[in-house]
């Protein structure tokens, strides 16, 4: 059992303090006093700090402190920069197993560390309880955390321990993160926009577009340093959300200004466009190499060492494209557009946002179900797009308006409409992948003595790669009807009757 103190800036609390206090027969034996330049490293979203773990980095050593358990692990390496893979295994790295495989992490502030340890000590000298205790120092602020762990059967010590810590930590404890005015940067790349039911659509939508390039306009420093690729992930599918909003609320905006802001939207999307497919490519390496023979993985060394190079020419453009005056000039104006509600309305403006959105709703889930519903084996695959096409925008509007509805009952329609959408957005990759392959193979040069190798690897990549679709175009068929289920109809008309 564990007990754990943070303490603010002006504590007077120490482990010689808590050593004074302890009557006879107790004593406190102070076995280590170290002092070193540390890093506190977490993700961009900060998936470490938001769980209560504090990574510590130093010069040959990574420190784990789980604020909440009180548990404390070490391992010697590095991780500034590295994703979980990246990190040596180690009790550490084994305590984060969580942490998304595609984040990296990032240094959020540097900062000294006084690390001391002591014992709790018997009239036999033995120990019955152990103290950790380190002081954090940031800028002008300080802050620390105490750990008082108990021993197996000592429990009666433990008591005598926590009751002095107790008396002498009067002071009001405060999250360490807060107390060192740390900002962790509060990063959510898929927040509830508040929204009031009964305020136009305009205004809705509006608040709506902004929160989203906000959020793409947070990703920019991380993609021109290239410190992952979910920073390129999240811009483009903010982005993509924008457009989403423009093309899916139909009369909010006049037809002229839908249409320019769509084209405006598609301008800035195509900077990096190009970029993210490389990025999936490169992603799913070692899954392609392990779909074909090994026999025939020289072919697939020489095509992923030509998307490497690709990629290494092509993020150099983005980043300088991204840095332009022109660009930030750009999307700078259409953010403050938005804001100050400049943009020209529709016919369908002042409808409230609670009956704009039923109807859109509505809508689109009969689409939905209309499409998913004539799917056989025969059904070309044009088709099967195109229902993946209207369920992203089924799923786009109900996660838009997630704030006007209980919370749990469209929590469970996203749910299930996201398991159907999972196997269209896999066959849709598949049948992409697919074609960017051939074109691959088609582009490279005929004369290439390698042109027999890379043939053959692809040729039995893209192979593989059918056998897969036409197994997940079974899926979509199995997962249609659990979602076209007697139950989520009626949830789905419950929801969003207008008169609700």
């Amino acid at each position: 059992m564990n007990t754990i103190y943070t303490l603010p800036a002006n504590s007077s609390l120490s482990l010689k303090k808590i050593g004074k206090a302890f009557t006879a027969p107790h004593t406190l034996l102070i076995t280590e006093n170290e002092q070193e330049k540390i890093k506190l490293l977490d993700t961009f979203d900060s998936e470490l700090t938001s769980s209560g773990k504090l990574l510590l980095e130093s010069e040959e050593r990574l420190l784990l402190i789980d604020t909440i358990s009180g548990t404390v692990f070490s391992q010697p390496g590095n991780a500034s920069g590295l994703c979980f893979d990246g990190i040596e295994p180690g009790s550490v790295q084994s305590q984060i197993t969580s942490l998304s495989k595609l984040r990296a992490l990032i240094p959020i502030a540097t900062m000294a560390l006084i690390r001391e340890t002591a014992c709790m000590l018997d009239d036999e000298e033995k120990t019955v309880a152990r103290l950790h205790y380190y002081v954090f120092k940031y800028k002008k602020q300080s802050s620390a955390l105490l750990i008082a762990s108990s021993l197996r059967g000592y429990d009666s010590e433990f008591v005598i321990l926590q009751n002095t810590i107790q008396s002498l930590a009067t002071d009001n404890q405060a999250s360490l993160l807060t107390t060192l005015k740390i900002d962790t940067g509060n990063y959510n790349p898929k927040p509830d926009v508040a929204l009031d039911p009964a305020a136009a659509i305009f205004q809705s939508a509006n608040a709506i577009i902004a929160t989203f390039i906000k959020i793409a306009r947070q990703n920019e420093t991380g993609i021109i340093a290239d410190i992952d690729t979910e920073f390129l992930h999240d811009y483009r599918v903010s982005l993509r959300k924008v457009r989403s909003v423009i093309s899916l609320f139909k009369g909010v905006y006049s037809s002229d200004e839908t249409m320019r802001l769509k084209q405006e939207f598609a301008d800035l999307m195509q900077i990096t466009g190009r970029l993210r497919d490389l990025d999936v490519y490169l992603l799913e390496r070692d899954y392609y190499y392990s779909l074909v023979p090994s026999s025939t993985h020289t072919g697939l060394d020489i095509m992923f060492n030509s998307f490497s190079e690709e990629r290494a020419q092509l993020h150099k453009t983005v980043r300088k494209a991204l840095k332009n005056k022109q660009y930030k000039m750009h999307i700078e104006t259409l953010a403050a557009q938005c804001i100050e509600n400049r943009w020209l309305k529709g016919e369908a403006w002042q409808q409230s946002s609670h009956q704009f959105s039923c109807s859109a709703i509505l809508k689109r889930y009969k689409k939905v179900c209309s499409i998913a519903g004539s799917i056989g084996e025969s059904t070309p695959d044009e088709d099967i797009h195109e229902l993946r096409i209207h369920c992203k925008k089924l799923r786009y509007l109900m996660e838009f308006f997630t704030p006007l509805f209980p919370i749990k009952e469209i929590k469970i329609l996203i749910k299930s409409l996201k398991i159907l959408q999972d196997n269209l957005g896999k066959f849709n990759d598949l049948s992409v992948q697919q074609r960017s392959l051939a074109d691959f193979l088609h582009n490279f040069p005929q004369s290439d003595d390698k042109i027999l190798k890379v043939a053959e690897s692809i040729g039995g990549l893209i192979a593989m790669l059918n056998y897969l679709q036409k197994k997940e175009k079974e899926q979509i068929m199995a997962n249609f009807l659990l979602f076209d289920s007697e139950e989520t109809k009626m949830l789905f008309h419950e929801l969003f009757s207008p008169e609700n």
